[in-house]
């Protein structure tokens, strides 16, 4: 009697323990369902579009890695990615352009000037990272700034303008100085190297000089002045 009571004791036990442990399974079960829930993984259709709205661009070779992985991360990687960083900044300058006519109504051509400067820098900082300059002149003058669509600077006294672009030819360049010492104008490639001195005149100057491009590509102007200055440039 007391070897029956002690069996029913040892199985009331053993069902007891197997309940639990049948309890515990099934909560890691539900649990491991709900966080696979949670996780959606990236198929090559997806991947495509976000490329598309991202990066604006086809999916690359080493893309294709992504597909499978959870989305959350594919997101994080693309956001945090230096391409994204860089075309960020050129989208928010015309954002803020858009804002500021939108606000303003019609620009003055000094806010335009400025709007379109910041645009171009943006622009010069992604030419430079896609296609580093080899040289200590190149950096220099990229951090200057960037491609120029405006081919008309003004300012006063020593000063080197923005990068701009000239196509392989004759360029012309109209110059006008108020100053009374040197009016110097050097005309540099996107290297730094010397391609044309413009004028050389000491005191007023109005004029304007014929000037040969080499090759089509970016250019800037060096000058030295003591008075106010205007250069238009023509092509």
């Amino acid at each position: 009697m007391k070897i029956l009571k002690m069996k029913q004791k040892y199985l009331l036990g053993t069902v007891g323990i197997l309940a639990i442990l049948l309890t515990l399974n099934l909560f890691v079960i539900e649990k491991q369902k709900v966080s696979a829930g949670n996780v959606c993984e990236i198929n090559q259709t997806q991947l495509t579009n976000l490329y598309q709205a991202i990066f604006h661009r086809t999916l690359d070779s080493g893309a294709y890695g992504y597909v499978g992985h959870d989305l959350d991360f594919v997101l994080n990687e693309f956001m945090n990615s230096e391409e994204h960083e860089q075309y960020t900044k050129v989208f928010s300058k015309v954002k803020n352009l858009e804002t500021t006519i939108r606000q303003q109504g019609n620009l003055s051509s000094n806010q335009i000037e400025t709007e379109y400067t910041a645009i171009s820098n943006a622009v010069a900082e992604i030419s430079s990272w896609a296609n580093p300059a080899t040289n200590v002149a190149s950096q220099a003058l990229y951090q200057k700034g960037g491609v120029s669509p405006i081919r008309n600077f003004s300012g006063t006294g020593q000063k080197a303008t923005s990068l701009f672009s000239l196509n392989s030819g004759l360029a012309v360049f109209q110059m006008t100085h108020t100053g009374q010492s040197n009016f110097i104008v050097y005309l540099l490639d996107g290297a730094g190297d010397l391609v044309d001195v413009l004028v050389n005149e000491i005191g007023s100057f109005d004029g304007s000089k014929a000037a040969q491009a080499p090759t089509t590509g970016n250019y800037i102007l060096d000058i030295s002045a003591d008075g106010n200055w205007e250069i238009t440039i023509e092509q």
